[in-house]
């Protein structure tokens, strides 16, 4: 998106605006309700969820985060949905969206329901329980979803938090930008409701920025949307949330006022750094660098382009220029690189990942979120902990988008998760969570 409608001088303007209107102290950006919770010492968090709800997403999302192959090989007629494979989904991006294709998928969860019933093996057991969680997605308002949330899979509903205070990091995604589509709420409309949600609920949310919003003139600027979001009236935003496998690297300029606010003035950001089912489509990036701007070509597929993308050695550059930035590289990489370095014990993106975790001269921390039901990983985490005495206090709590986790049962996998790191639990729930937020 090469334009004139950024500069060094407006994000410039922009920075020494929000300079003088920002304050170094985390806990003015809390409601009262909030800012109780945080400072009782029992508070325990969950530092990576997603509230989303049908007017904020497309449904192709959904079924990218849901999909799990074709379960029934010769059956294909009978399922429009379900057994289309990544591939096929991004290629119909644009078909999948209306109101009618809602209810034609809850049909057919029912349907595959009805047939996994009495299927007991790995990959059936991932589609039971879907039905319910599209029925939770209908919902209207992200204040809905927050509340089915809390109710039902928080760490509200552990015995042994039940009377902790509980407080919940909300990220946003902008796929609007990421996938260029319109949705049925603007940007700036879920930014303003998340500011009133923070004002009724424990919520700290988290704003999604794309550098491409900067090249945007109105309201749906990058700057202004900021500005939305941490300094005017009711603005009640906590930290940042990136996602670099939609289409950019956080290294480019555009970004770098926000960035230098948020080291300055102590707020947090957590940027995707796992799996590869969400991406961009498009094989080139306009990226705005030291030489100005440049056309980046992507190898590979819609996968490799995400892995690519999502790997953390491109936010060096970052922390090289901004060293107390805290950042939160989440999901600790993914399912795959651990499956990879529980065979080999030599994946380079988990290597680095430990690296820039035991390296004191950054504010990096990580999350296990989404990974934390596969529970193949968990001996191999517990290893490297075991062997990283630093990272313990650098690894956080968090259940990504919970509602389509691809598994039966979540709250008895977190039950899980939270028993075999017992050792560390209450770390990870809580004191780490805390340093990366406040301290």
């Amino acid at each position: 998106m090469k334009s004139q409608n950024w500069s060094f001088e407006k994000a410039e303007a922009f920075y020494h605006e929000m300079k003088n209107t920002l304050n170094k102290d985390p806990f003015t950006r809390l409601s009262e309700q909030t800012a109780l919770l945080v400072n009782n010492k029992k508070c325990v968090f969950d530092v990576h969820c997603h509230i989303f709800d049908r007017k904020t997403l497309k449904i192709a999302y959904i079924l990218l985060r849901m999909t799990i192959g074709k379960i029934f090989e010769n059956e294909n007629q009978d399922f429009r949905y379900w057994n289309k494979d990544i591939v096929n989904i991004y290629n119909s991006l644009n078909q999948i969206d209306d109101e009618v294709n809602w209810d034609e998928l809850e049909k057919e969860l029912e349907k595959l329901e009805t047939k996994l019933s009495k299927s007991e093996t790995k990959e059936s057991l991932r589609g039971k329980g879907l039905k319910d969680a599209i029925r939770v997605l209908k919902k209207d308002s992200m204040e809905e979803i927050f509340d089915f949330y809390h109710d039902n899979f928080s760490l509200k509903q552990i015995d042994q938090y039940y009377d902790s205070p509980f407080v919940t990091s909300i990220l946003m995604m902008d796929l609007e930008t990421g996938w260029k589509y319109k949705a049925k709420k603007t940007y700036p409309e879920q930014v303003d409701e998340l500011n009133s949600l923070a004002r009724k609920k424990p919520i700290l949310p988290f704003l999604a920025i794309d550098p491409r919003r900067a090249e945007i003139t109105g309201e749906q600027n990058l700057y202004t949307i900021f500005k939305r979001a941490f300094t005017e009236k009711n603005a009640a935003f906590f930290g940042i949330k990136c996602y670099p496998s939609l289409g950019y690297f956080p290294s480019d300029k555009r970004l770098e006022p926000i960035f230098a606010l948020c080291e300055e003035f102590n707020i947090p950001v957590t940027t995707h750094c796992g799996g590869e089912s969400v991406s961009t489509f498009e094989k080139t990036i306009d990226f705005f660098g030291e030489n100005g701007y440049e056309t980046i070509n992507l190898e590979g597929d819609r996968r490799k382009r995400a892995r690519y993308l999502n790997d953390p050695t491109h936010w060096i550059p970052v922390l090289e220029k901004f060293p107390n930035l805290k950042l939160n590289l989440a999901h600790f990489g993914t399912d795959t690189f651990w499956e990879n370095h529980i065979n080999t014990n030599a994946d380079e993106r988990i290597l680095k990942l430990i690296e820039l975790l035991n390296d004191e001269s950054k504010k990096v921390f990580t999350d296990f979120s989404y990974n934390l039901i596969e529970t193949d990983t968990h001996s191999k985490l517990k290893e490297v902990l075991n062997n990283n005495p630093k990272i313990t206090d650098k690894i956080m709590y968090g259940t990504d988008f919970w509602v389509v986790l691809p598994h039966g049962d979540l709250l008895n996998d977190i039950k899980l998760y939270l028993s075999v790191f017992q050792k560390y639990s209450e770390k990870m729930v809580s004191k780490n969570t805390w340093a990366f937020l406040f301290g």
